[in-house]
């Protein structure tokens, strides 16, 4: 049975996201195929649907997503990713099919916003089925290339290294990759971007790496670099910590260098953590405070 425009219209404003079914979202899905303002209103009711409702969603309603993914009309794009990455959080294989199309937004849709919203997305699904993006690092390492200060591409390379690190953690496959996309990261003009690549790697684990010494080493840089954020070479420490509770003999390696970093009194006395960190609180000596803490731990001596 065909619906009139304005019985679609009030299909749409009359559907509760809290209790909505799924012929009801079928028929809202269908909206995306209508004029513009049925487009809008069809793909606002989904965006709520996803975020009381996510598992509401249906066959029909992840493909009409995907198709309004590549709509000409910005709006429709965004809202159409924004209502995927909430209906990921719990059916992320539903989208299987669109992965290809959410990373291609990455870097070619025209709005940054887009661009965005379609790496929380991507970030999403990494954290529920990493396995679906196996075969789409290549183009997530690329956004990675980017050296833009707009927020939004800062935030959209935090997600990608963030989804990248997840991906790392449940497959070896493309683990070197990830791994060099991270590590080139670290140099990445925001701190925000070089603290989820150090967390990242955490999570990838660096271990297992066949490079795995010139990695700890491009790590211990960041600890051993005075002009990088103190929260930054924490972020190193721990992950160097990390390492060295599977691997201790890379830290053993790299321990002297680590050493340097600090005065010659503090590393004369490795007890001195708890008395600098609550005598001082500036962020260099909390670095400080941070390594000599690392370097007790028993499993560490030399």
């Amino acid at each position: 049975m065909a619906f009139s425009y304005d019985k679609r219209e009030s299909l749409i404003d009359e559907v509760s996201p809290e209790s909505v079914s799924k012929d009801q979202i079928n028929k809202i899905s269908m909206g995306i195929y209508s004029d513009e303002h049925l487009q809008e209103k069809a793909i606002d009711s989904l965006v709520d649907i996803s975020w009381v409702s996510p598992n509401a969603i249906t066959e029909t309603a992840a493909k009409s997503l995907t198709d309004a993914l590549t709509n000409k009309n910005t709006t429709i794009r965004s809202q159409a990713i924004r209502a995927v990455t909430h209906f990921c959080q719990t059916q992320p294989s539903a989208f299987e099919n669109t992965v290809s199309t959410i990373t291609d937004i990455l870097s070619n849709d025209s709005d940054r916003g887009v661009q965005h919203q379609a790496a929380e997305a991507i970030n999403t699904i990494s954290q529920q089925e990493p396995e679906l993006l196996t075969e789409n690092v290549g183009e997530m390492t690329t956004v990675l290339d980017a050296d833009s200060l707009h927020h939004d591409e800062i935030a959209k390379r935090e997600a990608i290294v963030t989804a990248l690190g997840n991906v790392g953690c449940t497959t070896e496959e493309n683990t070197e990759i990830i791994v060099d996309a991270l590590v080139e990261a670290l140099g990445d003009p925001w701190k925000d971007v070089r603290e989820a690549s150090l967390s990242a790697l955490s999570t990838v684990g660096i271990g297992k790496s066949k490079n795995v010494d010139e990695t700890l080493q491009h790590v211990i840089e960041v600890i051993t670099d005075s002009e990088e954020t103190p929260s930054v070479r924490i972020k190193a420490v721990d992950l160097i910590e990390s390492v060295g509770r599977e691997r201790s003999e890379l830290v053993m390696k790299s321990r002297p260098e680590i050493v340097d970093v600090l005065p010659d009194k503090e590393a004369e006395r490795l007890d001195a953590a708890e008395w600098v960190a609550a005598t001082y609180s500036d962020g260099e000596t909390k670095v400080q405070a941070r390594i000599i803490s690392f370097l007790e731990n028993p499993s560490f001596d030399t």
